[in-house]
């Protein structure tokens, strides 16, 4: 379908083009009248045939862009829930299945975004993703959490073999993709880097902020 959409946009323009040309040529050597108005109609009506071609492709490729940025929000919070089994400020389990599971819901979203067509979809999606490494960041973390030491297995060896009784060790693979999820890219874009400074106009007009920030906003944040 956006196949059909591209070509229909080349088509359009083309059509567009070669009937002004047309309407143009036929004003210059015959003037202005309902004959030949009449000549260039059925081109006229074959392009309005063409615009609602386009429109109606245009629109089935944003709906389907639209059904596949809402299923990967709910991808991407099946991941966070299977994960962290809905607990509050608790550790996940240390269940292989559990965590592997996780991994895949989460690998199942990032593909499936990579289907959006839509530049303010892809936007939003960069968003919802940005939302969902900050919750896994606060879910396994170390920065904000205590892991015991046999939490992920009972040693390295025990990657090699381990005898039955023992719960099996978290799989390298889903620990590499949950992990690497929330790290910060090279390439990412902080917003935030654009509010460092504030002007001194701005600063004076600016109402219910604490004195200690004030301070601190003067002090580091004020451009002179």
């Amino acid at each position: 379908m956006i196949f059909v959409k591209r070509m229909l946009f080349v088509l359009l323009i083309f059509l567009l083009i070669s009937s002004l040309c047309v309407i143009t040529l036929e004003l210059l050597y015959n003037g202005l009248s309902s004959g030949n108005l009449v000549k260039v109609s059925p081109l006229l009506a074959f392009l309005g045939a063409i615009s609602a071609l386009y429109i109606w492709a245009a629109n089935v490729v944003r709906l389907r862009s639209d059904d596949i940025l809402k299923e990967v929000g709910n991808m991407y919070k099946r991941s966070y829930d299977t994960l962290s089994g809905s607990k509050n400020n608790e550790l996940p389990q240390n269940d292989r299945m559990l965590w592997l599971t996780s991994a895949r819901l989460l690998l199942s979203a990032q593909d499936l975004s990579l289907n959006l067509t839509e530049p303010s979809h892809k936007k939003i999606h960069k968003e919802i993703e940005a939302f969902w490494q900050w919750k896994f960041y606060l879910l396994i973390s170390s920065e904000k959490n205590n892991f015991p030491e046999n939490y992920f297995s009972e040693g390295v060896s025990h990657y090699i073999a381990y005898s039955k009784g023992k719960s099996a060790p978290i799989a390298v693979p889903s620990l590499i993709v949950l992990y690497k999820f929330f790290q910060w890219k090279d390439d990412g874009i902080d917003r935030l880097d654009n509010y460092r400074t504030i002007t001194e106009p701005e600063f004076e007009k600016l109402q219910g902020v604490p004195p200690q920030v004030l301070e601190i906003m003067r002090k580091w944040g004020v451009k002179t």
